[in-house]
């Protein structure tokens, strides 16, 4: 039994053995490219957008606190409001007040508050955000990364074997 397994990993590699790595080296590229690399595309993006929204309630934050702390409104401002799907859209003209915020809570919500509601709201929506949703994002995109980083590994070693450099 030991001298046939010495004798099959000291025997030439057939062009069998060559065409089934082929077509290892082959698929493990298609699943690394078709499939691996997108996921990690859509996993950062989704970091990224999660990020970006800590990132708009703690501005947001910082804005409430500095009007707040300065007493004075923002001056009347003209803007254009997108009325839905981006196709419609008309001119606006917002009023400062600082006694009614709306705020979006999320699932395209927006809630009424009072500056210190709206406060009290951020920290809590950056607390939930961060803890839960980006937490679970950058998880998912280290597993993703990980898979990347193996399956490079094991293509690697594939092409050693093809190449007969092991």
């Amino acid at each position: 039994m030991a001298t046939t397994k010495i004798h099959a990993i000291m025997s030439p590699r057939t062009e069998a053995d060559n065409h089934d790595d082929a077509r290892k080296i082959e698929e493990y590229t298609h699943f690394l490219d078709q499939v691996l690399r997108p996921e990690l595309k859509e996993a950062t993006k989704l970091v990224e957008e999660t990020e970006l929204e800590v990132k708009e309630y703690r501005q947001l934050s910082t804005e409430i606190q500095k009007l707040k702390k300065d007493g004075t409104s923002p001056t009347t401002t003209t803007t254009v409001v997108d009325l839905g799907y981006q196709t419609v859209s008309c001119p606006a003209r917002i009023e400062p007040n600082l006694s009614q915020l709306f705020v979006h809570v999320g699932l395209g919500f927006h809630v009424e508050f009072t500056a210190e509601e709206a406060l009290l709201f951020v920290d809590k929506r950056i607390d939930f955000v961060k803890t839960n949703k980006l937490a679970y994002r950058q998880k998912q995109l280290i597993s993703i990364q990980d898979h990347v980083q193996s399956s490079m590994n094991v293509l690697r070693e594939l092409e050693r074997v093809r190449d007969g450099t092991m």
